[in-house]
């Protein structure tokens, strides 16, 4: 079992409230979309070798900057492979 009949609930709950599901469950969390957290990880073989991002979507600041100029927080994202 993944997650407890306890944890499917709050999940369930949430979603038709149109809620953010619980974090702490085994499924995960929110997935962040954010530019680099450390000024030293700037080579690309750097990136590469950790796993910095803990499961978000990373961009370059400059990205990151372009978007923040044009959208909304709450603004749907629709990520794709």
């Amino acid at each position: 079992m993944l997650i407890t009949p306890e944890q499917f609930a709050m999940i369930k709950k949430a979603i038709d409230e149109r809620q953010p599901p619980p974090w702490d469950t085994p499924l995960g969390g929110a997935v962040g979309i954010h530019g680099r957290m450390h000024a030293g990880m700037v080579a690309s073989n750097t990136l590469a070798s950790i796993n910095w991002t803990d499961g978000c979507i990373a961009l370059d600041n400059a990205d990151i900057d372009e978007i923040y100029s044009v959208v909304t927080v709450g603004t749907p994202v629709t990520i794709l492979p």
